[in-house]
């Protein structure tokens, strides 16, 4: 198939994930790590169990989207040397369209848990002062059940609630 079409197919498929919900990409040239990341996005996150454990509310969608995200880059990142290269290049632009929602609460959770879960370990100094709600051995939990989604998501729920969302602020 041409460049195109693959293109087309891509963003279609990436409009039925919860990854990119939100966050139309049908209508832009993309790069290589874009088709990376809606490639990880399609093959980590299973979009029935996503559903079953997002919330509703949107500040807390927007925080477990976020755990969700790092748990498929580390994913993509670990197994696929080429894909973390392509999709590093974009991560800047990737960042500003995906954290619309409390952008700057977000994003450095975003860093955090990558790290995090890139590292397969955490240690108390390395967790933030805006995260000081959280027991360090919620976070060591989160890692310890990364490889399987339910128990990740349903773990990533109850996390959730000790973080501050802009509604707390």
């Amino acid at each position: 198939k041409k460049i195109s079409e693959k293109q087309v197919l891509v963003s279609d498929e990436s409009k039925n994930s919860n990854f990119f919900e939100n966050n139309d990409i049908s209508n832009k040239p993309l790069s290589r790590g874009w088709y990376d990341i809606a490639s990880l996005n399609l093959r980590y996150i299973n979009s029935k169990t996503f559903n079953k454990y997002c919330p509703s509310n949107e500040e807390k969608k927007s925080l477990f989207k976020v755990f969700a995200t790092t748990r498929c880059l580390s994913y993509g990142f670990r197994e696929f040397a080429g894909c973390k290269k392509n999709i590093k290049k974009i991560l800047p632009e990737f960042r500003s369209n995906f954290f619309s929602n409390n952008k700057n609460y977000n994003s450095f959770l975003f860093d955090f848990l990558l790290k995090i879960f890139l590292n397969k370990k955490v240690t108390k100094h390395q967790i933030p002062k805006e995260f000081s709600k959280v027991n360090i051995n919620e976070f060591k939990n989160l890692i310890n059940v990364i490889n399987d989604e339910n128990q990740f998501y349903s773990h990533v729920k109850k996390l959730i609630s000790y973080l501050q969302t802009k509604e707390e602020n």
